[in-house]
């Protein structure tokens, strides 16, 4: 029974809906690949600034502040949703 369910499933064929159109690259479109990292060989202490991300679950708002070496926050983003 499950055999044949699963079966149908796969002969299922769904349209695709309208708004969904096909990407096309453009003429100078490349892949840049990263090179191998080891996360603990290669990592490296930034000697400037780093984030710190905070929920404030009081009025449900996300912030991300950028604080320099000294751990001061220099700026602040803030918001209801990540975006």
């Amino acid at each position: 029974m499950i055999r044949y369910i699963v079966q149908k499933i796969k002969n299922l064929k769904m349209e695709k809906p309208a708004w969904i159109k096909e990407q096309k690259n453009a003429e100078d479109f490349e892949i840049i690949r990263n090179s191998n990292w080891n996360s603990y060989k290669d990592f490296v202490m930034d000697k400037g600034c780093y984030l710190l991300i905070k929920v404030y679950q009081d009025n449900h708002e996300i912030g991300v502040a950028i604080c320099n070496h000294q751990h001061i926050r220099l700026k602040e983003f803030r918001g209801r949703i990540a975006q």
